[in-house]
Formats: structure tokens, C-alpha cells, sequence
């Protein structure tokens, strides 16, 4: 039976006690990873990682925008937040810590970057890159490095299309290696929810070995009362007869 394209209230309120738990805006996490958390749920497992996400930023919008007309709203009190809008305010700040992470990640990386342009720039141009100024007079046995080109800062323009892939490669082995880290936190997590189904699946058989071990013993109870019961039955027509006979 397909599941309805329509998302009741139970289904939202479920669905955001789970993105706030779960957090698929962490690196580590996805909404994929959400759908298989939610493969059992009777509703949500049902749902696309796509539906549910779609869903979950669309309930959030919806929540930032309404918190957004009470703010701007004069001399009305904010009213008492239910369980839903917490779960909901919840989702919307580990989204912004995400966000700000990111930015502040793809920040860094565009400094760095621009360093190392910067450093093979001079090297390309055969100069030295700027060094902190660290208060020492040039003497007159140094060498002017930055007016005499030297061996150790001029390169090709092979050799500069080597180092930036170099750094390509890098950052494919810093991607792959996430990659891997993920793969081996979900197969720990099918691994944990294996072992807890062959927990309960041992559970349920102890619990219907001791039924039928409680059935057989009723049945065996029953049995001996109807023996006892025959027994004393023949006793009794034995002595009705010798009493007949006397």
C-alpha cells in the first residue's frame, strides 16, 4: 500500500524528533541515513529521503517565518512552545551551527588557497613568498633573495601544475577517507541493529519455550486429575457393588 502523499501532524512531529536526534546536516550524517533510521516507522518509513527532507526544511521554513511575525508583532506575548516547535527550533539551530560550520570550513579553505596561490605565484615568478617580519637586519653576507632568483623558488610551469594536483589528490584521499568513515559508522549501525533483532528474536523464543513448557505442564495436570478422577470413579462403583451383594 503506497504511502499517502499527504504528511499528517504525527508523521511531522515524529519526523522532527528524529531530524533533531539524528541531524542529517552534520558531515557525518544524511538524509539518507534518516530514511533507513525511519525504515520501521508504519508512516515515515514509507517516505523518500527526498520527501523527508523536502518536508523537514519546508516545516522549518514555515517555523522560522512564523517566530520571525511574532517577533515583529507588538504587545503580544509569545506564546507556550509545544513539544513540535521545540523539536522544530531544535532542528532549525543544528542547521544553522551546520551552515555556519560549513562556511566557516569553505572560508579557511579559500585562505589557504589563496596562500598557496600566492607562495606559487612567487615561486613562478622565481622570487622568495613573504616572510613575518621577525626584526633582522640583512648583513652583507646574505643574499637578496628577493632580487636574485635562486634554484629553491623557481619552478616550471610542470612543476606548478604538479603541486596543485598534488593538493587535488589530497583533498580527493581527505574525501574518500570521510567516505570510508561514514561506510564504517552505518556498518556499525546495521551491525548494533542486527544484534539487537537476534537479541529480541531470542527473547520471543525464550518466552514461547516457556509457554510450552507451561502448556505441557498444565496438560500433564489435567491428565493426572482425569486419572484420579476414573480411579476414584471405579473405586466407588466397586463398592456400591459389594455393598449391593451384602
Amino acid at each position: 500500500m503506497a504511502a499517502s502523499k499527504k504528511y499528517t501532524l504525527e508523521e511531522d512531529h515524529d519526523l522532527m524528533d528524529e531530524v533533531s536526534l539524528y541531524n542529517p546536516f552534520k558531515k557525518i550524517n544524511s538524509w539518507e541515513g534518516l530514511k533507513k533510521k525511519l525504515d520501521e516507522h508504519p508512516l515515515l518509513g514509507r517516505r523518500s529521503s527526498k520527501s523527508l527532507r523536502d518536508r523537514a526544511l519546508l516545516i522549518m521554513d514555515q517555523r522560522r517565518t512564523l517566530v520571525k511575525q511574532q517577533e515583529k508583532a507588538s504587545g503580544i506575548e509569545e506564546p507556550e512552545r509545544s513539544d513540535f516547535d521545540k523539536a522544530i527550533d531544535e532542528a532549525l539551530l543544528i542547521k544553522q551551527e551546520a551552515e555556519e560550520e560549513q562556511a566557516s570550513s569553505c572560508s579557511k579553505k579559500r585562505r589557504q588557497d589563496a596562500a598557496d596561490i600566492a607562495v606559487l605565484a612567487a615561486a613562478e615568478a622565481g622570487r622568495a613568498p613573504a616572510a613575518p617580519d621577525l626584526d633582522v637586519q640583512p648583513s652583507s653576507s646574505t643574499p637578496d633573495v628577493t632580487s636574485t632568483p635562486t634554484a629553491k623558488y623557481r619552478r616550471t610551469s610542470g612543476e606548478l601544475v604538479g603541486v596543485l594536483k598534488t593538493k587535488v589528490e589530497a583533498e580527493k584521499a581527505a574525501r574518500e577517507e570521510e567516505r570510508q568513515e561514514r561506510q564504517r559508522l552505518e556498518e556499525a549501525r546495521q551491525e548494533e541493529a542486527a544484534r539487537l533483532q537476534r537479541a529480541a528474536e531470542e527473547d520471543r523464543q525464550l518466552r514461547r519455550e516457556e509457554l510450552n513448557l507451561k502448556k505441557r505442564e498444565l496438560d500433564l495436570r489435567e491428565a493426572q486429575e482425569k486419572a484420579m478422577a476414573k480411579e476414584r470413579e471405579a473405586m466407588m462403583q466397586l463398592l456400591m457393588q459389594q455393598l449391593s451383594k451384602k
